[in-house]
């Protein structure tokens, strides 16, 4: 393109990280003080942000889970789901980790891309 810069916003970059392979760089937002904490508490259990992608194999994984983890995993389920209107009252299984993972994935990100040999010139 013969523009001196480029912009686009990733809607899930994690997932789709379309916009990284055309040579653009991310700047993502800081996650959300309660995303942060329930991918804390995952990650406690054993669920890390590469497993984030698969709903089955994180279900496995919960599913695996014993008395403390499990229990402690399922209080901080409850805490992010508190603001999720009918969504707080979802019984653990397969349906509410995809739910809890199309929220944890869905981190939109601003992309740039500079042109090489174009200038940026103001008027």
């Amino acid at each position: 393109m013969n523009v001196p810069i480029v912009e686009a916003l990733g809607v899930m970059p994690l997932v789709h990280p379309f916009l990284e392979r055309a040579g653009m760089t991310a700047f993502a937002p800081r996650p959300a003080r309660h995303h942060v904490e329930l991918l804390e508490a995952l990650s406690a259990v054993g669920v890390e942000d590469r497993d984030l992608i698969d709903p089955a194999a994180v279900q496995d994984k919960l599913d695996a889970l014993k008395w403390p983890a499990a229990d402690f995993l399922e209080a901080r389920i409850r805490q992010f789901l508190k603001s999720h209107g009918s969504r707080r009252t979802m019984a653990p299984g397969p349906d509410r980790t995809r739910y809890l993972l199309g929220k944890l994935t869905h981190r939109p990100a601003y992309y740039i891309w500079f042109h090489p040999d174009l200038e940026v010139t103001t008027p």
